[in-house]
């Protein structure tokens, strides 16, 4: 009975230390695209309640920042969740791509998910690795007085008085 024990033992640990290194996770630029940028309808930025699971949208950027915002993206660093599940939440702010066919890249600093044109929402392993360059990046294309407010979700970006 004890070598039993003992085995279960070890083979639990030998599946935990699997599990917690043969997995090899992504680290490096936001490459993961639904679609080619020639598919993108319109970019717009949004605030997102998770809870209501409500998007309302703050600006809708004009033609000639599209092209702009997705390179800025793409430069992130982006990282992918480890095995198991993970959070299901985006954040409070979000950048929303609509493609011609429907579908809808949804990029917050806590996660990556989409809408399919069908309406089925997904999220894929992959969320932006730091979120303080996503909010900065936002506010190159919209004024910032227009953005919710970050204090109470990042306190530590702001001074204490």
């Amino acid at each position: 009975m004890r070598v039993y024990k003992v085995m279960c033992v070890l083979l639990a640990s030998l599946l935990m230390l699997a599990l917690a290194t043969g997995c090899e996770s992504y680290s490096g630029p936001y490459v993961f695209w639904r679609q080619d940028k020639s598919n993108v309808e319109k970019v717009e930025i949004c605030s997102y309640d998770y809870q209501k699971e409500k998007r309302t949208v703050i600006a809708e950027l004009p033609d000639e920042d599209v092209e702009n915002i997705l390179d800025d993206i793409s430069s992130l660093q982006c990282l992918e969740w480890g095995p198991g599940d993970h959070p299901r939440e985006y954040g409070i702010l979000l950048v929303c791509i609509t493609y011609l066919d429907g579908e809808i890249e949804l990029i917050g600093y806590g996660n990556i998910g989409y809408i399919t044109p069908e309406g089925v929402h997904g999220l894929t392993p992959y969320f932006i690795a730091h979120s303080r360059k996503f909010y900065d990046l936002i506010c190159r294309y919209v004024d910032e007085s227009l953005l919710p407010d970050m204090s109470e979700e990042f306190p530590q970006w702001y001074p204490q008085t």
